[in-house]
């Protein structure tokens, strides 16, 4: 298993350019996307379904590391920063800048992210 995962890293990294610590807790089934010049730092907890667009970076705080529940969307170039929650099924736009949680299903934008109005249901 070590050799394998070690190999899986060094492939990342060579074909790639991805650096996704050892120590990012991907809690259950996958990740996907480009996984093209992506950085994920240690202790940031990854849901199910989560696509990734290439140019993405986690980054820690002095409070802890983000959260990334289930289903999530985050586009090229986004950075999230801190002990941030992105909730499940929400979107974070391109080159967004994320230093604050996100609520389930809502979609960010810009810098500092900023919610997009929820569409009015009929």
């Amino acid at each position: 298993f070590y050799f394998r995962r070690k190999r899986i890293e060094w492939n990342m990294r060579r074909v790639h350019n991805t650096s996704i610590s050892p120590f990012v807790n991907i809690e259950k089934g996958h990740i996907g996307g480009e996984l093209q010049d992506i950085g994920v730092t240690a202790g940031t907890i990854i849901g199910s379904g989560v696509t990734f667009a290439s140019y993405v970076t986690t980054a820690p705080s002095n409070q802890g590391t983000p959260v990334i529940e289930d289903n999530v969307s985050i586009w090229t170039g986004a950075i999230i920063v801190g002990k941030v929650t992105l909730g499940s099924g929400c979107t974070v736009g391109a080159n967004s800048v994320v230093i604050g949680s996100v609520a389930r299903g809502a979609s960010v934008l810009g810098s500092p992210a900023r919610a997009l109005p929820m569409p009015m249901k009929t």
